[in-house]
């Protein structure tokens, strides 16, 4: 059998480690969801280091298995370093009216050591961000354009660009703002034919950055990594009682490659090369 079949596997969810915060109302919805159908569908992408699994795509739902108080869960191992598995991020397109000439300084003030500055043109905006000359940037339909920046940033850099974003967003979601997590790859085409208001141009991270930062026990914002993982097993279909028993972990794994072999050999596993659009997950 190919090699995505030895890549999955049930592992302690004590040896796990999040990069991301998690949005708690998210975690409630995936938590009845799992707790309805019974079943782990879709593996957590997981890479290991030393004593740990970091966790690179599926917080939500290892939030809500832990919440269940699921003992075991079901992952996909990849080599994290691998040119294959790509590292992009996420911008954020917002839909409620919002001024930002007004609520950015009330958020970022000078007392704490922020400047916002006005930038020229949406491209310039997202390259600085990126290039990390900008902590953040924002604009509007309105043609406002303006940048974040942070004395004495360049020290803690890092924890100023994490702080920065989980603070906006957090403050979006206190106020019950619409917001629409976007790859940043397809920001500047889509913002101006999109309904968004504004949009917020965030931070792009390593991988060295999200091992390093989670080995130590920090977290990125919410929706900070977009992980493009190749091969990625779906409804694989593991029952949470499986995952809960108190039984010795190498018989659950016995028991999932028995599974695997069983839809392998009955023809029910499928592989589609093509990109796909899911509507409802």
């Amino acid at each position: 059998m190919d090699d995505i079949y030895s890549r999955i596997k049930i592992i302690p969810i004590a040896e796990c480690l999040i990069h991301e915060g998690i949005v708690e109302k998210w975690v409630d919805q995936i938590a009845a969801n799992i707790k309805d159908q019974g079943k782990m569908k879709n593996p957590v992408i997981v890479t290991r280091h030393d004593a740990h699994y970091i966790v690179l795509d599926g917080m939500h739902r290892f939030a809500a298995l832990k919440k269940l108080g699921v003992k075991d869960i079901l992952a996909c191992e990849v080599d994290y370093f691998s040119p294959k598995i790509v590292l992009a991020g996420w911008d954020a397109f917002v839909f409620s009216v919002i001024d930002l000439a007004d609520f950015l300084p009330r958020l970022f003030n000078e007392k704490e050591g922020y400047r916002l500055k006005p930038v020229a043109g949406l491209e310039n905006a997202r390259k600085q961000v990126l290039e990390r000359k900008l902590l953040l940037a924002f604009a509007d339909k309105k043609g406002t354009l303006l940048g974040l920046e942070k004395q004495n940033a360049s020290a803690h850099l890092l924890e100023e660009l994490c702080f920065a974003a989980d603070k906006i967003d957090r403050t979006l979601s206190q106020n019950d703002a619409k917001v629409l997590y976007v790859e940043n790859s397809q920001t500047l085409g889509d913002f101006g034919s999109s309904n968004a208001t504004a949009v917020i141009f965030r931070p792009q991270f390593t991988k060295q950055e999200v091992i390093d930062h989670t080995l130590h026990k920090k977290l990125f914002a919410p929706k900070s990594t977009r992980h493009l993982i190749p091969e990625r097993p779906l409804r694989v279909d593991i029952d949470l009682s499986l995952l809960t028993a108190d039984i010795d972990l190498k018989i659950k794994n016995r028991v999932l490659q028995d599974h695997l072999k069983w839809c392998y050999e009955n023809n029910r596993a499928r592989f589609y090369p093509e990109s796909v659009h899911i509507f409802a997950d």
